[in-house]
């Protein structure tokens, strides 16, 4: 099966190079845009009216074929299609021509998009006829098409920027950053509405309720990079041209402090508030869960690339629970793949192990070690990680070293005879730590003020 696929891609490569790389921009039987962009310096011609997902699938494609390890979800998800993108490392080495390429690619992605219509000149618009018997929220898509990953969601009245034109969908600009969204439930704002709004005295509650939400949180996502940045510098540099799936954590924090500032602003237009602000101002846990930054996993030997998502729970018996999800953005219908269920002392024993999973990863890069090598690191429930017991259910957090002296987290998950692993690269294992602890955290203090009596309440206002 590979064999036959390689030998389709060689064909449909060698076809696209003799007729030039205009043949396979658009062509969906070319597995490249450019199957020349490796060795070749790109004609300029060749770039004038691409879209910007075209451009960015080019200028990724010349990483892709050195195994470049992306880590956003959009990446992942394009190019874990291509049987020729085998994810091995992020320390790719371009040639000159591959780094003019990637260089003469962005600086067309940066130009002004295609125009706009008459009835979208203002660039604004807002979020109009969802169904609130349905999911009640418009999903925002890393591409022009219901097949491409969640990225974000926008509630009935959000209001957004257009960016950007593909048939009936709409690039916008929104809090949590870009994405795209199908026009129909995007209605334009006009400019003398817009006006009459900013000159209304009045707060419109709604809004406020949506800025605040949004400040909110921004600063929890703000204070949770700036954490990861402390603990790890490296991780704050700016991206540069070998790193072009994604921003480095301190321009996310530059561009998320940027849009908090422009939202404060906004409500500063109000000396004092009419009606009491602070209520429901910060994030539940289950939201806080919901928006903290994604963390990408994959199936070892395998193109499947998720993300996890940790979903704060109360059982039947009134007891605080966590459910560790393994979701597939690909899946048509059932997107969590696997859903492992945790108590909060397996949870807080959880973290505190990938915490050490990220120092000896450091520890392996000090002294040089290049061989095959796995360590435990944490195991539970108890009673599934003891052998003696015959097969049962068990979760093992496993530290792994490669022959290349590459360095990941394995979960592999026990359920009778059957084994089943998930793995991580070792920026997401210190992302996935901090995530552990926030929503324990945030779940531990929501469920003792949810769980407190009278007399509780009573001693804490003392």
């Amino acid at each position: 099966m590979r064999i036959a696929r390689w030998i389709l891609v060689g064909s449909c490569m060698m076809a696209c190079t003799a007729s030039a790389d205009t043949h396979c921009v658009e062509n969906p039987r070319c597995d490249f845009h450019f199957p020349q962009s490796s060795t070749m310096s790109l004609d300029p011609s060749l770039l004038r009216g691409l879209s910007r997902d075209t451009l960015w699938e080019a200028r990724n494609e010349i990483l892709a074929r050195h195994g470049y390890a992306f880590t956003t979800p959009r990446a992942r998800g394009y190019f874990s299609a291509k049987n020729y993108w085998f994810p091995r490392t992020k320390n790719v080495r371009l040639s000159a021509v591959e780094k003019a390429n990637v260089d003469l690619i962005r600086s067309f992605e940066a130009a002004p998009g295609p125009s706009l219509t008459s009835a979208e000149s203002t660039h604004q618009v807002e979020v109009v006829r969802l169904d609130p018997e349905g999911d009640g929220f418009l999903a925002v898509r890393t591409g022009p098409s219901a097949s491409f990953p969640e990225v974000g969601r926008l509630l009935q009245g959000d209001r957004a920027t257009v960016l950007a034109v593909s048939g009936d969908w709409r690039r916008v600009g929104y809090w949590g950053g870009e994405g795209w969204s199908h026009s129909y439930w995007l209605a334009p704002i006009a400019v003398s509405a817009s006006v009459k709004r900013s000159d209304n005295p009045s707060p419109n509650d709604e809004e406020l309720t949506s800025l605040r939400r949004d400040i909110a949180a921004m600063t929890a996502q703000i204070s949770e990079l700036t954490e990861i940045i402390e603990k790890n510098p490296s991780n704050a540099t700016t991206v540069s041209a070998a790193d072009v799936d994604g921003d480095g954590a301190a321009v996310r924090v530059a561009e998320l402090q940027e849009r908090r500032d422009e939202a404060n602003a906004i409500l500063r237009r109000y000396a004092t508030p009419v009606r009491p602000e602070d209520a429901g101002s910060d994030p539940n846990a289950r939201q806080a869960s919901e928006d903290f930054q994604k963390v990408p996993y994959f199936i070892p030997g395998t193109s499947t690339v998720g993300e996890v998502w940790i979903e704060p729970t109360v059982s039947d018996e009134g007891e605080l629970r966590f459910s560790w999800n393994f979701v597939d953005p690909a899946a048509e219908y059932q997107k969590i793949e696997l859903a492992i269920p945790m108590v909060p002392e397996e949870l807080e024993q959880l973290s505190s192990a990938l915490q050490q999973v990220v120092n000896w990863s450091e520890t392996a890069r000090k002294n040089r070690v290049r061989r095959a090598f796995e360590k435990e690191a944490a195991c539970f429930p108890a009673i599934g990680c003891d052998d003696v017991q015959g097969p049962g259910t068990a979760t093992r957090l496993m530290f792994r070293i490669g022959l290349d002296g590459s360095t990941s987290t394995v979960v592999k998950r026990t359920q009778g005879p059957l084994d089943r692993f998930y793995a991580f690269s070792m920026e997401s294992t210190e992302v996935m730590a901090t995530y552990f602890h926030r929503v324990l955290t945030e779940s531990s203090r929501e469920y003792r003020a949810a769980t407190a009596t009278d007399d509780d309440l009573d001693a804490l206002f003392e």
